[in-house]
């Protein structure tokens, strides 16, 4: 099927020219290899000290299934809704082979969990800039000069690391893979290394369940024109096909725990994107308000895919036409999703999108010479650079200068929730991450109306957990006690 691509793949290799030959350019570009050990080895250091400062649920998840767990299996005291183990807890939420595959590799790993874990993170975005230094060099091949690879780089690797890349830096999870390995495909099936791109293509499914789905929104959009249309059907059937029988399967199997904790009787896509009765959410007022949230918080993006669609319907109209027919789909279902966060896109829930937007202007520059331009080149920079104005900012530049926090929590943790655990004390959410396997789903704080009364909490002494409940459940501090040099018990009455 992935030979079908051969008319796009052989248009892109024609646009590339003659043999580039050895340069000075050549020994520029080898220079620049240590660039993505570098994104590598800052993000692992942000990722660290965050992760101990502020660690959502998930990432305690994903900890536990990707250190030396090739099973997925779960501890008795661990994740499931009501307090038992379950072979299937992975699974039934998510089929995700990437965390089989990082818990076999984690056997290699001499550096502990932790650390482990803050490399699951990090490795995605250094593989990112990996390849946005290698389109950079096939796209510096007409322009051998020691400056058009330089120049080229820096612009790929700042709009890549843009938008949707760099606003899943604050919620560090798993799906940002999706578009490593998307990047990953377009440049193997670039350099016509067939073995390698079937080997991206099952590494893209093996992010998600979905991640075949978007990639066959693609091929369509991309292929429509040029193939047979029989053939066309064929190959995206063959796309989707795994993907819809594992959704399929979610709708009609029982797991021994729900897809989504949050809503138990309900499928995942039932309770993510159909609503129960199906779509029947859906009216005007709900439709207004879900299309002014996602135009809100993702201005940038839309000004952006406006920009490129204009400028490249002056090359190629139907190429341009094709660009807004795969975005359709994934803007359709956040207009009409039933959860507000696949509505609204934030954090890493753009990256899906990105990986379309981003695929595109690479095909384009490759095509084109895109950025021959200099105006259209600035106008995607600065759009590029707004997104950095974000949260992800802060939440880097913390994460850069807290090493010695950081390492002091990790070492008096366990010893804190312990005492808890004895004192029948409430966790604050945070704990699920720095030890999953000694903090059950039921003794952290997770819904704040399941807060016992008169209930004591443990947490770091900078969380704003207390005065959420306060205002959520209209109680009163009793008292505050320091835990160690990091924490803190706050009791209420």
């Amino acid at each position: 099927m992935l030979l079908r691509w051969k008319t796009e793949v052989e248009a892109i290799s024609r646009a590339i020219g003659a043999k580039h030959t050895s340069t000075d350019s050549d020994r520029l570009s080898q220079f620049w290899n240590i660039l993505p050990f570098v994104f590598f080895f800052t993000l692992l250091v942000v990722f660290h000290n965050q992760l101990a400062l502020a660690a959502h649920w998930d990432t305690g998840w994903i900890r536990h299934v990707i250190w030396r767990n090739p099973a997925q299996h779960m501890p008795e005291t661990c994740c499931a809704v009501d307090g038992e183990n379950s072979n299937l807890i992975s699974w039934s939420w998510h089929f995700v082979p990437l965390f089989s595959l990082f818990s076999v590799a984690s056997y290699l790993w001499p550096f502990g969990e932790i650390l482990w874990t803050a490399s699951f993170f990090a490795l995605p975005y250094a593989l990112i800039v990996q390849f946005m230094l290698a389109f950079a060099r096939i796209c510096g091949r007409n322009r051998i000069n020691k400056s058009s690879f330089v120049s080229i780089a820096l612009a790929l690797i700042v709009i890549g690391f843009s938008l949707g890349t760099f606003r899943s830096i604050q919620f560090p999870h798993y799906e940002i893979y999706y578009l490593s390995f998307s990047l990953m495909l377009l440049y193997f099936l670039i350099q016509k290394r067939i073995v390698m791109v079937f080997l991206a293509t099952f590494l893209c499914f093996s992010v998600k369940e979905d991640s075949l789905i978007y990639l066959m929104i693609l091929y369509v959009a991309f292929f429509l024109s040029k193939s047979n249309i029989k053939r066309v059907f064929t190959n995206s059937l063959l796309l989707c096909i795994p993907a819809l029988i594992y959704l399929l399967a979610m709708e009609f199997l029982e797991f021994a725990d729900p897809p989504n904790p949050d809503f138990p009787d309900q499928s995942s896509l039932q309770s993510q994107y159909l609503g129960t009765p199906p779509l029947k959410h859906i009216n005007f007022g709900f439709l207004l308000d879900r299309i002014y949230e996602n135009l809100k918080w993702n201005f940038e993006l839309y000004l952006f895919v406006i920009v490129l669609t204009i400028a490249a319907a002056r090359r190629s109209r139907s190429l341009a036409t094709r660009f807004l027919l795969c975005l359709s789909p994934h803007v359709l279902v956040a207009w009409i999703g039933f959860a507000e966060t696949k509505g609204i896109w934030v954090s890493y829930h753009q990256v899906p999108i990105w990986t379309s937007v981003l695929l595109f202007l690479l095909v384009l520059e490759i095509r084109y010479a895109f950025f021959a331009s200099k105006a259209m080149l600035v106008i995607i920079l600065i759009f590029s650079l707004l997104s950095y104005y974000s949260f992800s900012v802060p939440y880097v530049a913390k994460g850069l200068i807290s090493t010695g926090k950081a390492t002091s929590i990790y070492a008096e943790v366990d010893e804190v929730i312990r005492s808890a655990l004895v004192g029948s004390d409430v966790l604050d959410s945070n704990f699920f991450f720095y030890d999953p396997s000694l903090v059950s789903v039921n003794s952290w704080l997770r819904d704040n109306s399941q807060f016992p009364k008169n209930g004591c909490l443990v947490h770091l002494q900078n969380s704003v957990a207390p005065q959420k409940l306060q205002q959520s459940l209209k109680i009163e501090v009793k008292s505050q006690v320091p835990i160690g040099r990091n924490f803190q018990r706050t009791c209420f009455e």
